[in-house]
């Protein structure tokens, strides 16, 4: 009998859970070791003044050769973002609307637990791992700039990655909630992430075009990315948006997969 869907979910994803971490403790690892080329180059500082106005505002671009400055640019602008975002995705789409399409949802229902206790545990489980590539990118910025004299301010740190983590966390909600009220995993999927690609050129572009200046706080990204924590912090109301962000599309997914008839 089926005790912890919890449990079962981290456990039949073990390898990838794995893999995932591995790849951006690898990543940013990589990125921490070649910062003392560039830390103590002039060129470097000069060279990213004299890039355009809209390049610097679109990538976060000040004084690359800061401690601040390069993980912006380097890691938390766009890259470490978008790996965090597609994980949450998959895992998300795939929690309900995975198991229906492969016929195992019957089974998994057959067990005496609620559907609401179903799908709270799949999505607690896409967000333990969601947090520990969180831990496992503040651990590794911690560690490696030891050796690499790349120090940022550690708690500007947890915020900028905290920011990150809700970012994904939100729209790994969004394809669950897609996933329990379609029954389709590659629906979530893809709507998810062309929502995803829509708010972050929204985010990103309205920081450089004027006229869509006024819209960049409907994209989710403005709060955690675009208003750079990693210098400034992530402010409350920031971190209370996206807060609901996560949680309103769970209580929709709980709600549309305990009125829905699931595929078996």
């Amino acid at each position: 009998m089926l005790r912890s869907v919890y449990g079962r979910t981290l456990h039949d994803s073990r390898r990838a859970i794995v893999g995932w971490i591995a790849g951006i403790v690898a990543y940013a690892g990589f990125l921490i070791a070649f910062y003392p080329t560039i830390r103590n180059q002039a060129e470097f500082a000069d060279l990213s003044k004299h890039y355009p106005e809209s390049l610097r505002k679109l990538f976060g671009i000040s004084d690359i050769t800061s401690a601040t400055g390069y993980l912006h640019a380097e890691l938390f602008s766009i890259v470490m973002p978008m790996l965090f975002i597609i994980y949450a995705v998959l895992a998300g789409g795939d929690a309900t609307a995975g198991e229906e399409e492969r016929r195992t949802i019957d089974l998994l229902l057959a067990n005496p637990i609620t559907r609401t206790r179903v799908i709270l545990e799949k999505y607690a489980a896409l967000a333990t791992v969601v947090v520990a590539m969180g831990a496992a990118l503040v651990a590794t910025i911690l560690v490696g700039g030891l050796a690499a004299d790349l120090r940022p301010d550690s708690w500007h740190l947890v915020q900028a990655t905290g920011g990150i983590v809700l970012l994904a966390l939100g729209f790994g909600s969004i394809a669950l909630a897609l996933g329990a009220w379609t029954g389709r995993r590659g629906l979530a999927r893809g709507v998810t992430a062309a929502l995803a690609s829509a708010t972050y050129l929204i985010g990103t572009l309205a920081l450089i075009v004027s006229a869509l200046y006024d819209y960049r706080y409907a994209s989710p990204f403005y709060y955690a990315v675009s208003a750079q924590p990693l210098r400034n912090g992530l402010g409350p109301g920031y971190a209370l948006v996206l807060v609901a962000i996560v949680v309103i599309p769970v209580a929709i997914a709980v709600r549309q997969f305990e009125r829905r008839d699931v595929a078996t």
